[in-house]
């Protein structure tokens, strides 16, 4: 492995088991991800108002059968669908599993369940 991979790796595992205790608080970690999976992410959170789960949307993001999450997103939120980018599609495939894990803890724990904006 490269010093890219380990370093991607790396970031990745502090992504998802980075928690820190301050005080006598669990903190979780900072979510260091490329904007184009914030961006992926913010959209499809909007949609959890309107009955999305939870597994729906880490589906819809993930969109690993692009055309089944298609047709039914379209189906069961009557909304365009976003199909993913080409950096998206790098990102989510270079780690796939730790990607699903990375934007698991995302949904759960980051900026987004704050209601906070992304950057």
């Amino acid at each position: 492995m490269n010093e890219d991979t380990m370093f991607e790796i790396e970031t990745s595992l502090k992504n998802v088991y980075g928690w820190k205790v301050v005080g006598s608080e669990a903190k979780p970690p900072k979510m260091i991800m490329p904007q184009c999976a914030k961006d992926r992410i913010a959209h499809f959170w909007e949609f959890q108002e309107y009955g999305l789960s939870f597994l729906g949307c880490l589906k819809f993001i993930l969109a690993d059968d692009e055309e089944e999450c298609k047709k039914e997103f379209e189906w069961g939120i009557g909304d365009d669908w976003l199909p993913p980018s080409e950096d998206f599609k790098l990102w989510r495939n270079r780690l796939s599993n730790m990607r699903e894990l990375e934007v698991a803890a995302y949904l759960l724990y980051g900026p987004l369940s704050e209601k906070e904006e992304t950057k």
